[in-house]
């Protein structure tokens, strides 16, 4: 008997699981081993699918076939799309974003599967590579944020609140800000990637940030604070 109902219990579980299938780059790669361990944490099951390479484009992605017939294999729960970093910030670039986003949204015509679009955060101190245009993470965040509202306008796909908590942290506790990222400036910290995580799993999940208990590598006050902003800008 005691068999038996491990047995339906484990596959109650199983057949509760959501199938994510996550297309992006360093910045997911980097956020997994957090979202596992929240995921984990909470005893919340996601089958995750991923196809990522580091400074990938989504554009690069749709190159390869196997990758446009994934997109198209089933009804995912989530899709979540996180394109290389500076992309969706400048004009000369924004255009090959919002050419995969177009090129998705018809992959994703016949199983309508939801469609996330991961909003990255600005450069610690500015885009380097491009420090005439975006020579603060303010003026880089406000470029990102146009990008990434353009997308949801066009193809009508949701937002996630990364960019937002990251914006807010930053703005109410610049210390912890500044510990968001790897000292590259750029890749999340542990402390980074809880954000990212954080904001995964509630919008998906539909929680509200004070029901996880999982608190990361943050530290008992970093983590109160951090969930209370989370309920201003997760909405």
């Amino acid at each position: 008997m005691k068999v038996f109902i491990f047995l339906v219990v484990s596959l109650s579980f199983s057949l509760m699981a959501k199938d994510i299938l996550f297309i992006g780059n360093s910045y997911t790669i980097q956020s997994r081993g957090t979202l596992e361990k929240l995921l984990k944490s909470e005893q919340v099951k996601w089958n995750m699918t991923h196809i990522c390479k580091g400074g990938f484009t989504l554009a690069k992605h749709l190159k390869d076939d196997k990758n446009k017939s994934l997109i198209q294999s089933k009804k995912w729960d989530a899709i979540i799309l996180q394109e290389q970093s500076q992309t969706p910030a400048y004009s000369n670039l924004r255009k090959g974003y919002l050419g995969a986003l177009a090129d998705i949204a018809k992959l994703n015509k016949k199983t309508q599967s939801p469609i996330y679009l991961f909003t990255s955060w600005g450069r610690r101190d500015g885009d380097k590579q491009n420090i005439k245009t975006s020579p603060t993470y303010e003026v880089m965040q406000k470029k990102l944020n146009e990008g990434f509202s353009e997308g949801k306008k066009k193809y009508k796909m949701q937002l996630l609140p990364i960019a937002g908590l990251w914006e807010k942290v930053r703005k109410e506790n610049p210390d912890l800000g500044r510990e968001l990222y790897k000292n590259d400036g750029s890749h999340p910290s542990s402390k980074g990637a809880f954000l990212v995580a954080l904001s995964l799993y509630c919008t998906i999940e539909n929680l509200e940030p004070a029901k996880v208990k999982f608190s990361g590598d943050l530290n008992t006050e970093e983590d109160k604070q951090v969930k209370a902003l989370a309920k201003k800008v997760f909405k």
